[in-house]
């Protein structure tokens, strides 16, 4: 019995099997019938669309140059400058034309009349050329007639061919004849234009002008009253509509000239031609044209892979659907009984794993609870409504709250704890680094910022705030960390201090180093023997770097302490640039340097003597790093409602990756900018001080490799009680 029952499930299964193979066959071809039909259409359809473009393009060419050959049949003598005019809207319409040309018949006697009329419009030594030895343009020798390019557009592309003999071309003269005697549009052979970025070939076409009246009826006529031709070099994928397509466009298209000799007949490919002419019929189209003369063939083929048989996928994919359909039914019960088992069995195992899961995630959220009650910065986190989901112990004694219960589910401003970027923030909205990281959705970093705790003592912190992300990358939430760098601020203080200090104890004996020094060298105390001469220059030398390093960090210091005091009065930015120039006269001159001043400057509250100085530093930094015979450009004028000093000079330019720190101090390029031209790095960051301390701003453009631009922007003055110079320093100054 069981063997039969097993005999019987065979035979089924085989009965299944053949039915299965029976209906996916019947099914695969019907569905690849269908796939074949509907690819030719598509690629029918694209072809003829394609088709159609290609000859408006073409009838648009020649209907150029007819047009261009009844402006000069109408308009009566044509100057260069009527040629142009017309020219230019014609070029502008028609990408596929690359140059419009007239080239008139001129006889020997006439040369000279056309060589001089050509001077006289402003092209000095024109006379007619043609091509000598090689490739070289030389003059054209004596013959009965000429056909010189003579007005032609655009003329910047092609003047080098200008004044070119057409008729010294033996090929394009025959096709010159050829448009004479026929008076219909003739195309040349293939040639190579002058224009960059095209893919294949051009070609050049030609009309011939037989002047004002009726059209010549008879090849003596025609002969008898040429007066020139008009001519246009056309690029083929131009012609085609093919340039600017997508990779991709859906079609290959090529063009062969069966009227030019074998190995010159490709026009344009996108393909090999061998590929177009190896394509299935059915997703083939060629197409022979008649054109200027000429008998061209065009082939047009899909882009993708033509479909075959066995490469589409959708008739395998219903053949094998409805194959594995009638299976699947059979194997369903055996499946799902077994899938109850698998399931079972599953159940048990998740079980385990979830309570594995459950350990593993209570380990971790106590040691998470270690991280943040151990950590020394504080740490806040808040949800998509902004209000506090977690802040640690550290983050609660920073804050001077006791119990982080009085604080979770609070928003920021309901604390009351107020912070801001300064230590007096009543009136400033809270500026904390996790809402700004909330709201911007993006990593924000405060070096320096103030908060108010629930004691009234402010606290000066440092924080970094980061967005919390769900899987589609919303923000919902954020989370920042913060710590108080109120002893990192004493220490800095100290230090700004003590430089202060020493540079002060060090200013007096130094410069009285210096004044010494200067004296012996001189030889005022005494002559100084010629062997200790060079050692003294380096010693006065050395000695008064040392001191203007001294006052260098002294101004700098007193000025980072904020003792410094400025007196600020309305004053004009021109005069200031003035007084700059003057000062650093005989520094220009050592350099042999030129120093260019423009702008119509403006009115603003300045200490004079500071901004002096802040631009002195960058005058003297421009030419320091600028090579000899240079020129350095300083400008002032208004933009964007403030004022703007602009020093721009023709060194070596600032690396990109250098512009944000070139304004710290005992800051250089690289170690080599020290010794080459002496400096510690100072001048940049006491001008940035003095430029801050006037409510402006500072910085450097980034000009690449070559040349570098600083510009120092200031207030405008609200009333200005100067009036501007009765002629502006809008000149330049060659201070050489």
């Amino acid at each position: 019995m069981g063997f039969i029952t097993n005999h019987r499930w065979t035979w089924l299964a085989f009965a299944v099997l053949a039915l299965s193979t029976i209906f996916g066959a019947a099914t695969f071809n019907y569905v690849w019938g269908n796939v074949r039909a509907n690819a030719v259409a598509e690629f029918s359809a694209r072809a003829a669309s394609e088709l159609r473009a290609i000859d408006v393009l073409l009838d648009r060419g020649v209907t150029a140059l007819e047009s261009t050959r009844s402006f000069l049949e109408l308009a009566g003598p044509v100057s260069r400058a009527d040629f142009a005019a017309f020219a230019g809207p014609q070029l502008g319409a028609h990408a596929e034309m690359q140059a419009l040309s007239w080239v008139p018949r001129v006889s020997a006697a006439e040369r000279p009349a056309y060589e001089q009329s050509a001077q006289d419009d402003g092209f000095p030594g024109f006379t007619f050329t043609e091509r000598g030895e090689g490739l070289f343009v030389v003059r054209a020798g004596e013959r009965d007639t000429y056909y010189p390019l003579f007005f032609l557009e655009p003329f910047d592309r092609a003047q080098v061919r200008f004044g070119f003999d057409l008729g010294s071309d033996a090929p394009l003269l025959a096709d010159f004849n050829i448009a004479r005697d026929s008076g219909e549009f003739v195309v040349t052979e293939r040639i190579d234009l002058p224009v960059e970025a095209v893919a294949g070939f051009g070609v050049l076409g030609i009309l011939a002008d037989y002047g004002p009246g009726p059209a010549p009826s008879s090849v003596e006529e025609r002969r008898d009253r040429l007066r020139g031709f008009v001519t246009s070099g056309f690029t083929v994928v131009e012609l085609l509509g093919r340039s600017g397509l997508p990779e991709d466009s859906g079609l290959y298209v090529a063009v062969i000239d069966r009227s030019a000799p074998e190995g010159e007949q490709v026009l344009y490919k996108e393909r090999l031609i061998a590929e177009f002419t190896a394509t299935a019929s059915d997703f083939l189209i060629t197409l022979d044209y008649q054109i200027g003369g000429r008998d061209w063939r065009l082939f047009i083929m899909p882009s993708g892979d033509v479909p075959s048989m066995w490469s589409a996928w959708q008739p395998r994919t219903a053949g094998v659907g409805v194959f594995l359909l009638v299976l699947l039914a059979g194997g369903l019960v055996v499946t799902l009984l077994r899938r109850h088992d698998q399931i079972s069995e599953a159940v048990d195992q998740r079980t385990v794993e979830l309570a594995h899961a459950q350990d593993e995630l209570r380990l971790t959220l106590q040691q998470n609870q270690a991280i943040l009650d151990g950590a020394g910065a504080g740490i806040i986190a808040i949800d998509a409504q902004q209000r506090i989901t977690l802040i640690n112990p550290a983050g609660l004694a920073l804050l001077g709250v006791a119990d982080t219960r009085s604080l979770v589910g609070l928003t920021l401003d309901e604390i009351g704890i107020k912070h801001a970027p300064t230590d007096d923030p009543e009136d400033a909205p809270n500026d904390w680094a996790v809402v700004r990281a909330f709201t911007q959705g993006q990593t924000v970093e405060v070096p320096q910022s103030y908060a108010i705790r629930s004691d009234g003592k402010s606290v000066p912190l440092e924080s970094i705030g980061s967005p919390l992300l769900d899987e589609a990358g919303r923000v919902v939430g954020a989370v920042s960390v913060f710590r108080d760098i109120s002893e990192w601020i004493r220490m800095n203080r100290a230090k700004d201090e003590f430089l202060a200090m020493t540079g002060h104890e060090l200013r007096t004996p130094l410069t009285a180093i210096h004044a010494s020094l200067g004296l012996v060298a001189s030889g005022i105390l005494g002559e100084v023997p010629e062997s200790m001469q060079g050692s003294l220059e380096t010693a006065a030398r050395n000695s008064d770097r040392l001191v203007k390093l001294v006052n260098d960090i002294i101004s700098l210091e007193t000025m980072s302490l904020g003792v410094t005091r400025f007196s600020f009065a309305p004053t004009q930015a021109l005069e200031v640039i003035q007084q700059v120039v003057d000062l650093n006269a005989m520094l220009i001159q050592e350099n042999k340097a030129s120093v260019v001043v423009r702008g119509e400057g403006f009115v603003a509250n300045l200490d004079a003597s500071r901004v002096t100085q802040a631009l002195t530093n960058l005058l003297q930094n421009a030419l320091k790093f600028s090579p000899p015979r240079s020129i350095v450009t300083l400008a002032a004028y208004e933009s964007d409602g403030r004022g703007l000093f602009e020093i721009t000079d023709e060194g070596h330019g600032i690396p990109h990756e250098k512009l944000n720190d070139i304004f710290g101090k005992f800051e250089q390029l690289d170690s080599s900018d020290s010794r080459l031209y002496g400096g510690v790095g100072l001048g940049l960051a006491i001008t940035r001080a003095i430029t801050e301390r006037h409510g402006g701003q500072v910085w450097v453009d980034d000009t690449g490799e070559t040349g570098t631009t600083f510009k120092l922007a200031v207030p405008l003055a609200i009333a200005a009680s100067i009036s501007s110079p009765a002629s502006p320093l809008n000149v330049e100054d060659a201070l050489r």
